[in-house]
């Protein structure tokens, strides 16, 4: 979870909905905190086993000092996508269905 200081936000992006669209204009006006690599020296085991932006919010609050994050006014964006219209691109990226099988799903 991207967090922009300079903005007192917190971004939360969840795969394949759309969310680098808010991190990547965040991130033209603001530092990007909170993001490391695989791993993570900021907080105590386990939570040091996974990079920061892939840490649950309630971790982030708990470790709020140390990860320099100001709950007072924090503002937090995320996109959401139809669930179903990500069913589906996941079934044709798996190739379990074509787009003939189409036909045969109503929605």
């Amino acid at each position: 979870m991207p967090y922009y200081q300079d903005a007192n936000t917190l971004v939360v992006n969840i795969p394949s909905s759309g969310g680098n669209i808010i991190d990547n204009s965040f991130k033209k006006k603001y530092e990007q905190t909170l993001f490391s690599g695989k791993k993570n020296t900021l907080l105590p085991p386990p939570h040091n086993s996974k990079s920061l932006q892939h840490q649950f919010y309630n971790t982030l609050i708990k470790h709020k000092t140390k990860c320099r994050l100001r709950t007072e006014n924090l503002k937090c964006y995320t996109m959401v996508r139809n669930p179903y219209e990500r069913v589906i691109e996941d079934l044709f990226h798996f190739r379990l269905i074509k787009q003939r099988s189409l036909s045969l799903i109503h929605i």
